[in-house]
C-alpha cells in the first residue's frame, strides 16, 4: 500500500472526517432540496424551507448513527431514544445559534455573516462529542 492510498484510508476511516463529510453533504442536500422545492414543486420558501430542513434532519439523524459513528443499535426503543435526543440536540442547537449571532455581532460587532459561520463552528465543535455520546453503545 502506498503512501498516498495509506493517507486516504486513515482520512476515510476517522470519524472527525466523516462526521465533516455527512455535514457537509447534508447542508448541500438541504440547500438543493430546497431550491428544488421552491422552484420546481412551486411551494412557499417558508414552506419549502420547512420541509427540506425536517427531511434533512432524518437523514442527517441516520447518517451520523450509521456512517458517523458506526452504531449498529436496531431496537426500537434504543433507535427511538438516539432520535429523542439528536432532535433535542438540534432544538438547543438552533437557540445557541442565535445567541451566538446575537453576541457575535450585536455585543462584539462582527458582520452577521462571519457570525454566523463562527457560530456553525462553535455548534459543529460542540454537537460533535454530544453525537458521540448519543451514538456510543454503551448507552
Amino acid at each position: 500500500m502506498g503512501p498516498i492510498h495509506k493517507a486516504y484510508r486513515t482520512c476515510v476511516e476517522s470519524v472527525i472526517f466523516r462526521y465533516l463529510a455527512v455535514g457537509g453533504s447534508l447542508a448541500l442536500f438541504e440547500v438543493g432540496f430546497l431550491y428544488l422545492l421552491v422552484h420546481v414543486g412551486y411551494l412557499h420558501y417558508l414552506l419549502a424551507g420547512a420541509l427540506s430542513s425536517v427531511v434533512a434532519l432524518v437523514i442527517r439523524f441516520l447518517l451520523q448513527k450509521y456512517v458517523t459513528f458506526a452504531n449498529r443499535e436496531a431496537a426500537n426503543r434504543i433507535v427511538g431514544r438516539q432520535f429523542g435526543l439528536y432532535v433535542l440536540l438540534c432544538i438547543m442547537s438552533f437557540g445557541l445559534n442565535l445567541v451566538f449571532l446575537y453576541t457575535f455581532s450585536t455585543i462584539l460587532g462582527l458582520w452577521y455573516v462571519a457570525s454566523s459561520v463562527i457560530s456553525i463552528g462553535c455548534i459543529a465543535f460542540i454537537s460533535f462529542f454530544v453525537y458521540r455520546f448519543i451514538f456510543s453503545s454503551q448507552q
